[in-house]
């Protein structure tokens, strides 16, 4: 008589990718981190009006979140830059860190807050499309390009035919779509490497510390004009609260809804950064720049819905 000695059953696991599984915490970080952005718009226009270059302030906060996330990159492996390697943690860092941060700033010193938090979260899911379609094969349909024409007539209606355009607001308006493509190639490389939110952001925070010898031998700091407060401003909210708080959500969000809904996810900022400015920094958007913010909403709304309903396999696997 044989004696069939039955095995447990194991729970059977999701085939469901665990960025599909958790899809709320991504929301949920990318709604804190499009919150913090807004708000890094208006800030950083801010501080600039107050005198304060952008060196200066990419000095500031770099310094300070570089010192805070030292600690934690010598425990991760400082040799081995957290296993990223130097070249992929110079690349993370050309495209968020200093360099973005220079970019972005100086396009503050040209154009409007407004400007800038509809020009860079409007075109990063555009060449986040295009990037997706070049490295992972990700085709863009017929139905997101015509959300893109959306957000490509809303931008034109803030900056290039709006009516207080100068030759300055336009060049800032080149600066921050500069700054958009960076931060696309960033949110793609992040989720293509299977990159480690946390390890990627004290990377990028640590490694421009190099930038600080550069920046007192070639430029000599203007802080002469500015309050304690106005430098406490720069070095908590873009320091620890941009560096590192928003650059982790960021990057959990990336993992768990991929690429193209975190960046999608970004709609919010532009209507938040207009309203911030008003109050805050007397920017008033011309009459034509409202019906753009409202296109270049509606054409980023409507590719995350297609986003959602239409998810590609190899957008899963990017």
């Amino acid at each position: 008589m044989q004696v069939r000695i039955q095995s447990p059953q194991t729970k059977p696991r999701s085939s469901e990718p665990l960025f599909q599984q958790k899809a709320w915490l991504g929301w949920a970080a990318i709604a804190f981190a499009s919150c913090l952005g807004a708000g890094n718009f208006v800030v950083s226009r801010y501080i600039v009006k107050a005198a304060i270059n952008a060196n200066d302030m990419t000095a500031l906060r770099f310094a300070v979140a570089g010192i805070l996330l030292l600690p934690l990159l010598w425990r991760q492996g400082i040799g081995t830059l957290a296993g990223l390697g130097l070249w992929r943690g110079l690349v993370m860092t050309a495209l968020a860190g200093a360099p973005f941060s220079l970019v972005m700033l100086w396009g503050l010193h040209f154009a409007p807050a407004a400007h800038g938090a509809v020009l860079i979260p409007g075109s990063v899911p555009i060449y986040t499309a295009i990037g997706m379609c070049l490295v992972s094969g990700v085709r863009i349909s017929f139905q997101k390009m015509a959300a893109f024409s959306l957000v490509l007539a809303g931008l034109a209606l803030v900056t290039g035919f709006s009516g207080d355009s100068t030759p300055g607001i336009l060049f800032g308006g080149l600066l921050f779509a500069t700054a958009g493509a960076a931060w696309s190639a960033y949110t793609i490389l992040l989720r293509r490497w299977h990159l480690d939110g946390v390890k990627v952001a004290s990377v990028v925070s640590v490694l421009p510390l190099g930038y600080l010898p550069f920046y007192f031998l070639l430029t000599s700091p203007e802080l002469g004009g500015v309050s304690y407060t106005q430098i406490a401003l720069v070095t908590l909210y873009q320091g620890v609260f941009l560096s590192i708080g928003a650059l982790m959500l960021y990057s959990l969000s990336v993992r768990h809804i991929g690429p193209q809904r975190t960046v999608l996810g970004n709609a919010c900022v532009p209507v938040l950064a207009a309203l911030l400015a008003v109050p805050v920094l007397g920017e008033m958007p011309a009459p034509v720049q409202w019906p753009g913010i409202a296109l270049a909403v509606a054409g980023v709304i409507f590719a995350a819905r297609l986003q959602d309903t239409t998810p590609s396999t190899q957008d899963q696997r990017a």
